[in-house]
């Protein structure tokens, strides 16, 4: 028989065993590890909630915000500490602005290089997208949109530019209309200063 109080069966306490624990008491034993985990799974969802995610959907008719990012693999960026979170927190600011305005917001992220693969990891390093333009050089879509021919400005990278359309959805098509300059930021130091500021426009 076991001792007064106690949980331990004759056979147990014969073979000298340890009365077994409920599941509770397990994790009673080690608080450390729930805390890391409560911690860890914080710290996840905080990451993603200061991440950039695309809005995958059509949307309204309406004004919208569309920013574009230009660089390429060889143009530092990439090696300036910090500048990959500054772009990834202009996108967030940009956006809540938009939001507050009532605005669309949408953002492409372009890359000059020649070669299409280092164009796409050197986009990776600054986050989420709606959409990229690579490849062709001073060629590239975005280059010959917004530095050639309808909105030009200084060939330099990295920058971001800003505009301003409408977009109207309907079930007959999509129109957009004539984009219009917001804002053009030029090389690190105005982009880094520009998002100190929280990316006014």
């Amino acid at each position: 028989m076991s001792r007064k109080g106690g949980t331990e069966s004759p056979a147990a306490q014969r073979a000298g065993m340890k009365p077994a624990q409920s599941r509770w008491q397990r994790w009673t034993r080690w608080p450390w590890l729930c805390v890391i985990l409560f911690v860890t799974g914080c710290r996840v969802g905080e990451n993603a909630a200061r991440s950039y995610q695309p809005v995958m959907e059509l949307g309204e008719s309406g004004p919208e915000l569309y920013a574009v990012f230009i660089g390429s693999s060889t143009c530092g960026a990439t090696e300036r500490e910090g500048f990959g979170d500054v772009v990834e927190g202009i996108k967030l600011q940009l956006r809540g602005r938009a939001e507050q305005a009532g605005m669309r917001f949408a953002v492409a992220g372009a890359a000059t290089d020649w070669h299409v693969e280092p164009g796409l990891a050197f986009l990776r390093h600054f986050g989420e997208w709606d959409e990229v333009l690579v490849g062709r050089n001073w060629l590239n879509a975005a280059a010959v949109r917004y530095l050639w021919r309808d909105i030009p400005g200084r060939p330099a990278v990295p920058q971001v530019i800003l505009l301003r359309r409408h977009v109207t959805v309907s079930d007959e098509g999509i129109e957009i209309s004539e984009e219009q300059l917001v804002a053009r930021k030029l090389g690190v130091f105005e982009i880094e200063d520009w998002y100190e500021n929280g990316s006014p426009f």
